[in-house]
């Protein structure tokens, strides 16, 4: 369960880098307090002066929004098994005596994206 959690909190803060943009200043904060800044509801209901169920329902729709983002366009897909690509070729450039530039270049390449 836990490395569900894990995994979810790593989605959704990958769609917040892509598709941050797409949501209102509120909704942005609201999800970087609570995946990036690791804030309970209630810390950051305090904070921002609304109720923990008003907090909720707004990481809730923001998240939905993100998600079908995502499912509509494929970015983030796309850019995930293009590294993963990546560092497959880098693996097997090294595993069969390929020039030691050609994987590092792939290496970088990898690790820019």
């Amino acid at each position: 369960m836990v490395i569900n959690m894990e995994a979810d909190r790593w989605n959704i803060t990958l769609l917040l880098d892509y598709y941050g943009g797409t949501l209102t200043d509120k909704q942005r904060e609201y999800l970087e307090l609570y995946y990036n800044e690791d804030l309970s509801l209630s810390e950051i209901a305090e904070l921002t002066g609304i109720t923990r169920p008003g907090v909720h329902n707004i990481i809730n729709r923001s998240r939905v929004k993100l998600t079908q983002l995502e499912r509509s366009t494929g970015i983030v897909e796309r850019f995930l098994n293009i590294r993963t690509e990546l560092e497959r070729a880098a693996v097997l450039a090294e595993s069969t005596g390929a020039a030691p530039e050609l994987t590092a270049m792939l290496n970088e390449v990898a690790d820019g994206i």
